[in-house]
């Protein structure tokens, strides 16, 4: 039950932001929403009263599949390759033009808690390494 109520309050956000953008919603996208909900990689952000202004879809996946990813300009073709391993790789990012500032900072926080991540910028494929500190 908990799990249903998940999923349909984060579409509902997904929808709420798509709304609020005055834009539809592609099949392509739809399926990666809908595949990302599925493996826990749709992150929806927030202002500071809690109302959605932006989500982030990734996957976490292995070199190989990142491999993969990057011959492929970052389209995942099946279900498997969203839950493979431990690099977080954005998929696609939606943010209300009026909050880019907040949601950017709310992205990059995301991207932080992980040790590497790869995203897609101007056709470009991009890796990031995030040094740990280590603890004295």
């Amino acid at each position: 039950m908990y799990e249903s109520k998940r999923l349909s309050d984060e579409l509902m956000d997904v929808l709420y932001v798509h709304t609020q953008l005055n834009e539809a919603i592609t099949p392509d996208r739809l399926k990666n929403i809908m595949l990302a909900a599925e493996f826990g990689g749709l992150e929806i952000l927030r202002s500071h009263v809690k109302e959605p202004i932006g989500y982030v879809i990734f996957a976490k996946v292995n070199s190989d599949n990142l491999r993969l990813l990057k011959l492929n300009a970052g389209k995942i073709d099946f279900p498997h390759q969203w839950n493979s391993g431990y690099i977080l790789f954005i998929v696609d990012t939606v943010i209300l033009r009026s909050q880019c500032t907040l949601a950017k900072r709310r992205l990059f926080s995301l991207g932080k808690s992980k040790r590497c991540f790869a995203y897609i910028k101007k056709d470009k494929f991009k890796i990031k390494f995030i040094k740990s500190k280590s603890i004295q």
